[in-house]
């Protein structure tokens, strides 16, 4: 069964995808990327979270592996934020 993540904490990834900010996620076995949120997909089943990185790839990272979210440098800074999950 696929971990699922709480509405409250979904809610996050869906701003950071709409307002296209500069994010930094942190997943299980402390590894980090850096970029600016794109979109949100499903594929079979997999909630993933689009992320463009500085040299233009898109990596999909996995929600329900991502440890902390932080929302950085964007404006207005009212924007920003990080949280735990």
């Amino acid at each position: 069964m696929t971990k699922r993540i709480s509405c409250d904490l979904h809610d996050y990834f869906e701003i950071v995808c709409m307002r296209q900010s500069n994010i930094r996620i942190t997943i299980k076995g402390n590894v980090t990327y850096q970029g600016k949120a794109v979109d949100l997909k499903t594929l079979q089943g997999t909630e993933l979270i689009e992320v463009q990185l500085a040299d233009g790839k898109i990596k999909r990272i996995n929600i329900a592996e991502v440890i902390t979210l932080s929302a950085c440098g964007n404006i207005p800074a009212s924007h920003n934020f990080d949280i735990k999950l």
